[in-house]
C-alpha cells in the first residue's frame, strides 16, 4: 500500500522495503501497541514548559534517562508502525535517526530506542526472569553457607568446670571418651611427668572441638541439592571435587581426631559420618573466608539481560567498602526443560592491573625464588623527640631451604643521631660489627622439629607460615583471593624456615588494596633492581584520623621488600626496615656451624 507520508517512494522502493521489514503478527502489534499506550500515558502531561525538561528511568536491558518529549516522539513512531504498516513505520523511525524529521535528533536515539523498545517488549518476562534469578542466588547462597552457629555443639567442659576440679579431676575426665562429637589427640612426651594410664605410658588428651554445624547427612543430599539449582557442568567449574555417592558408605558416626585426614571434597568435608561446609580459615587472626562466600548485596535489583526463550545472564550488585578490587558476579541462567539452572558464574567488572598482580604474586611467592640466601636486615626506629632518641636493631640471616634449616642473629638496640635518610642509614649499619652486638641468636631444623632460642634457653619448634594463593585451584589463584578476601590474597600456607626474608606480610597487610598503592618509578637498592611502590591510606576511627605512607623498593626478581619506610601519625617514629649484604645461591655466605645444647630440645611427635 501507499501512504501520503511515502508519496514521493516509487512503487520499486516500497516492494523492497515491504520484503525486508514484513508486516507485524497481530501479537506482536498488540504487544507494541501496549508499549506505545503505556508511554503515551505517562507522558500526557509533556507539553507543559515545568515538565518538559524533566527525565524518567526507562526500565529495560539497559538504563538510561531519556527528556519526556523524546520518549513521546518514540511512543508516535510505535504507533504509526501500526497505523501505516510495518515498512512505513520503520521509514518514519529511520527518518527520526537519520535526523529527517522537523526535530534534530541526536544519531544515537535509534540505538537506544532500540534497546528500549527491546526491553518494554520483554519487560514482564524481565521481571520473571530477575524472580528466578533471585531465587536461584538464594539457594547458592544457602548452600555456601559454612555452617549455622545455634548448631554448634557446646565444649565438653566449661571454664568454671574446669577451674573447679583438681588436676586429678581433670585428668580423669579426659580419659573419657564417652561423648562422639569431641575428637582426641595424643602426644607422647619426653617428659617423666606426664600423665600415665592403661594402654599408653606416657601422653596427655586434648578433647578437639569441630567448629562446623551439620547442613547435610550424606554426599547425596548435597549432590541432589547443588542439582536442584545449578547444572552439572556448573557443578564441574564451581565445585570440581563434589561427587555424589562415593562416599554414601562411609562409617556412620565415625570420629576423626586432629592427627588424622577426614575425607575430603571442595568446600565440604565428611566428619563423622554427616557432610559438614568447611570453613576457608586457619585461625583466630588470619581468618581466610571461602572463595565461594558472597558480600552484601546491594539494594537494587539484580540486572537482566541476553534475554531469550530459554537463558538469560543476570548481574548481581555487591558493596565494596572495604576492598575495591571486588567486582560483581554474573550469573548465566538456563531453562534445562524442566527448570530454571545456574549454568555459570564469573565476574564482571575492571580487570585488576597486571603490573601489580604481577609484583604481589613475587612478593606472596618470594620464598620459592632462592634455595639458599644469606642476608642482613637493620630496622630504625628514627624520631625528631631528643627525649625519645633513635634507634637501630641489626640482624643477619642465613637460610638454606634445602636443607630447611635457618639461622638469625639479633643484634642489641644501637642509639642513632646521624641523618634520617635511607643512605645515611645504610652507612652507619654497615659499619657496625654485628656479632659483636649479638643478643640473641635462634636456629631452627624444620626436618627435625627443632628451634632453638639462646634468649629463651628452651626447646621447642615453631614453623614460619608463608601465605600463599592456592595453586591447585584455578578459582582459587592470586587473582581471584585477591578480589574476594578481605585481607589479603591468604588463601594457603606453607612453612618456610622461619628466619628467612619474604615479602608476604606487606601483601596481607596492605598492599592486598590495589586503590591504595601505586607504581611510581624503578631504582636500584644494594645491587637489586627495584620497583617503586607508594601506599597511602587514611581512616576515622571515633573522629580521630589515622594515616599511613609506606614507600618500599620491592626487589623485582624475588620481591623481598628491600627497603620500606612507613610514616604513621600515630607514632612517634618514623620505622625503616631494610635488607642489604643479601646473596643467593653459591654467592649466599654458609650458614655456620651453630652449636647448640640439644638436651634443651623437647622433641614432640604427633
Amino acid at each position: 500500500m501507499k501512504d501520503d507520508l511515502f508519496e514521493n517512494t516509487d512503487n520499486m522502493t516500497i516492494d523492497s522495503l515491504a520484503q525486508d521489514f514484513p508486516v507485524l503478527t497481530d501479537e506482536e502489534k498488540e504487544r507494541i501497541y501496549a508499549m506505545s499506550e503505556r508511554k503515551y500515558n505517562n507522558d500526557t502531561d509533556m507539553n507543559t514548559d515545568e515538565k518538559f525538561d524533566r527525565k524518567i528511568e526507562v526500565t529495560g536491558v539497559e538504563r538510561y534517562k531519556r527528556p519526556k518529549w523524546r520518549s513521546a516522539s518514540i511512543a508516535a513512531a510505535a504507533a504509526l508502525v501500526l497505523g501505516a504498516g510495518s515498512f512505513g513505520g520503520y521509514n518514519v523511525v529511520q527518518q527520526f535517526h537519520d535526523g529527517n524529521g522537523e526535530d534534530e535528533l541526536p544519531t544515537n536515539v535509534s540505538e537506544e530506542m532500540s534497546q528500549e523498545s527491546t526491553g518494554a517488549v520483554d519487560d514482564s518476562r524481565a521481571e520473571e526472569y530477575r524472580s528466578t534469578a533471585e531465587s536461584l542466588l538464594n539457594a547458592y547462597e544457602d548452600f555456601i553457607q559454612p555452617y549455622n552457629n545455634d548448631e554448634i555443639l557446646e565444649r565438653g567442659l566449661t571454664e568454671e568446670e574446669r577451674n573447679g576440679m583438681s588436676v586429678e579431676e581433670q585428668d580423669e575426665y579426659l580419659k573419657r571418651n564417652d561423648n562422639p562429637n569431641y575428637s582426641f589427640f595424643w602426644f607422647a612426651l619426653e617428659d617423666e611427668n606426664a600423665t600415665s594410664w592403661e594402654g599408653h605410658d606416657r601422653g596427655i588428651w586434648n578433647y578437639e572441638y569441630y567448629a562446623t554445624g551439620m547442613k547435610y547427612n550424606n554426599t547425596d543430599e548435597v549432590m541432589d541439592k547443588a542439582l536442584s539449582f545449578m547444572s552439572q557442568s556448573c557443578i564441574d567449574k564451581q565445585f570440581p571435587d563434589l561427587i555424589g555417592d562415593d562416599l554414601t558408605d562411609y562409617e556412620a558416626n565415625r570420629i576423626y581426631s586432629v592427627n588424622e585426614a577426614p575425607p575430603h571434597f571442595g568446600t565440604y568435608t565428611m566428619i563423622g559420618g554427616k557432610l559438614y561446609c568447611s570453613s576457608e580459615k586457619y585461625d583466630d587472626i588470619y581468618k581466610i573466608p571461602s572463595t565461594y562466600s558472597f558480600y552484601h548485596l546491594k539494594d537494587e535489583p539484580i540486572e537482566i539481560s541476553d534475554i531469550t526463550d530459554n537463558s538469560f545472564t543476570a548481574c548481581v550488585h555487591y558493596e565494596f567498602t572495604s576492598v575495591p578490587n571486588r567486582c560483581d558476579m554474573k550469573m548465566k541462567i538456563v531453562n534445562d526443560g524442566n527448570k530454571w539452572v545456574i549454568d555459570d558464574i564469573g565476574t564482571t567488572g575492571p580487570e585488576l592491573d597486571a603490573q601489580k598482580l604481577e609484583i604481589v604474586d613475587k612478593m606472596l611467592n618470594s620464598m620459592d625464588y632462592y634455595d639458599k640466601i644469606s642476608a642482613k636486615k637493620a630496622d630504625a626506629y628514627l624520631s625528631n623527640d631528643a627525649d625519645i632518641g633513635s634507634l637501630i636493631m641489626p640482624n643477619k640471616y642465613y637460610a638454606d631451604n634445602n636443607a630447611l634449616t635457618s639461622y638469625n642473629i639479633n643484634g642489641d638496640d644501637i642509639d642513632y643521631n646521624g641523618a634520617q635518610d635511607i643512605q645515611s642509614l645504610l652507612d652507619f649499619v654497615k659499619s657496625v660489627d654485628i656479632d659483636s652486638k649479638k643478643s640473641e641468636e635462634s636456629y631452627c631444623d624444620e626436618e627435625k622439629n627443632y628451634y632453638w632460642s639462646s634468649n629463651a634457653n628452651n626447646g621447642g619448634y615453631s614453623k614460619f607460615d608463608n601465605f600463599v594463593p592456592r595453586k591447585d585451584d584455578p578459582k582459587l589463584s592470586l587473582e581471584n583471593s585477591i578480589r574476594v578476601v578481605d585481607q589479603g590474597a591468604t588463601i594457603e600456607k606453607e612453612t618456610r624456615p622461619m628466619n628467612c626474608p619474604n615479602g608476604h606480610e606487606l601483601v596481607i597487610y596492605y598492599l592486598y588494596d590495589f586503590s591504595k598503592w601505586d607504581i611510581t618509578g624503578d631504582t636500584t637498592f644494594e645491587g637489586r633492581d627495584c620497583y617503586v611502590i607508594d601506599y597511602h591510606s587514611s581512616t576515622s576511627v571515633e573522629g580521630k584520623d589515622y594515616q599511613k605512607d609506606i614507600t618500599c623498593y620491592v626487589d623485582k626478581e624475588t620481591g623481598i621488600p628491600m627497603y620500606q619506610q612507613t610514616i604513621a601519625n600515630d607514632d612517634v617514629y618514623v620505622i625503616y626496615n631494610f635488607y642489604y649484604d643479601v646473596h643467593f645461591n653459591d654467592d649466599a655466605e654458609p650458614m655456620p656451624e651453630v652449636n647448640i645444647d640439644k638436651s634443651l630440645f623437647t622433641e614432640m611427635y604427633s
